[in-house]
């Protein structure tokens, strides 16, 4: 298969400039949900700053899925 490419958006873009061979598409949504719960681990409390969002493409570019990641505080414990 062509290899698939991984783009981070949380505040600003990180772009996969490598990309990775998987032998097919379960492979890919295992490692982007591997990849999104290592943003949620680093994100510490900025999570609540600004939405997530883990965008995969093919080798053309096409977006074959994306993983959003929102964290809403309730009004009553916002400061």
């Amino acid at each position: 298969m062509p290899p698939f490419y991984f783009h981070a958006y949380e505040g600003d873009e990180i772009r996969d400039g490598d990309g990775q061979d998987l032998p097919d598409i379960c492979s890919v949504r295992r490692v982007a949900v591997a990849y999104a719960g290592d943003l949620l681990k680093e994100a510490g409390d900025t999570l609540f700053d600004h939405d997530m969002r883990l965008v995969v493409t093919d080798g053309t570019g096409l977006t074959l899925f994306s993983i959003l990641i929102v964290a809403t505080e309730a009004p009553s414990v916002r400061s």
